[in-house]
């Protein structure tokens, strides 16, 4: 029996006479309207757009920062999601990924929401950050840096995790 990320398949590959190719047409649909997926090489999946115009991006961005804010669990943590081939809730935690995502829900804030729903998810998500990530060090100098930490990591410290915290943060205090 095969297994793939611990799930088993009973297919043997001694079984398999012949393979058959195929290609498929997609629709993703939101209950109101069905959109056509791509297919091929790097577009295969994504949503088919007509045309792209400013009303169209704003939507999108409203939309997206909307379902964002509706992501931010009461912890501030973000749920992530599951590897729907497996079942199987995703585990991990990304700290970089966090403060990256609190950056464009303040961006979205700033330009185009101005929603209170997206704003009070953006300080639960800050909190966490500030209160879980970001862990204060006395160095040898005597003089005490804080430092964003990858708990994944045996709390690593991450040049990227602290990037977007410090444009997190900043942001946040000249929009709010």
């Amino acid at each position: 029996m095969k297994t793939y990320r611990g799930v088993r398949y009973a297919i043997k590959e001694e079984h398999i006479k012949h393979i058959f190719t195929f290609k498929t047409k997609s629709f993703f649909t939101d209950e109101k309207n069905s959109y056509e997926l791509l297919n091929g090489a790097l577009n295969n999946g994504y949503r088919k757009i007509e045309t792209i115009d400013k009303e169209f991006i704003e939507t999108v961005i409203d939309k997206t920062s909307s379902f964002l804010a509706g992501e931010v669990l009461d912890t501030g943590q973000f749920r992530y999601g599951y590897f729907p081939p497996f079942n199987r809730e995703i585990n991990t935690y990304n700290i970089l990924r966090h403060g990256s995502t609190v950056y464009s829900m303040v961006e979205a804030y700033e330009i185009i929401t101005r929603d209170i729903k997206l704003k009070e998810a953006i300080e639960k998500a800050l909190k966490y950050l500030i209160d879980d990530a970001i862990k204060i060090e006395k160095l040898e100098d005597g003089k005490s840096r804080a430092f964003v930490i990858e708990k994944s990591l045996d709390n690593e410290i991450k040049l990227g995790a602290n990037a977007t915290a410090i444009l997190a943060l900043s942001k946040y205090t000249k929009v709010i």
